[in-house]
């Protein structure tokens, strides 16, 4: 369990039901499988070993060059502001049919308005 708790995205409840459930033919292997509650904090801490530590500013923000690519080769990264006060992921096909909708709808607070404002002027400039 720990290997797949390390090597897989499949939440760990489900891992454990999966081994369980090969291990219900064995009487003996079965008895002595400890129940979920006993093992999952030493399963996420494996899977939480195998990721890269939470960034602590949005200057820590890097997004590995794996990870900025659909799996056929587009762009995921749409916008990514200097500052990464504003990153945009999605498929270009997916931000191209927002920029031809006739009515955008965004939500946020007074906060972040100079955001929401920068996003709608790249919107609006991609229409033209």
């Amino acid at each position: 369990m720990i290997d797949r708790a390390a090597s897989e995205d499949t939440p760990i409840p489900r891992i454990y039901q999966e081994e369980a459930n090969r291990l219900a033919s064995s009487e003996s292997a079965s008895a002595i499988l400890p129940v979920l509650q006993s093992l999952d904090t030493s399963l996420y801490r494996t899977r939480r070993q195998q990721l890269p530590p939470l960034p602590r500013s949005l200057a820590d923000i890097v997004i590995p060059e794996s990870l900025r690519f659909t799996e056929a080769g587009e762009d995921f990264v749409l916008l990514q502001m200097q500052n990464n006060d504003i990153i945009v992921f999605g498929a270009p096909a997916d931000f191209d049919a927002l920029c031809v909708a006739s009515h955008v709808y965004m939500d946020g607070n007074v906060d972040i308005l100079e955001y929401l404002t920068e996003v709608g002027r790249i919107i609006a400039n991609r229409r033209s």
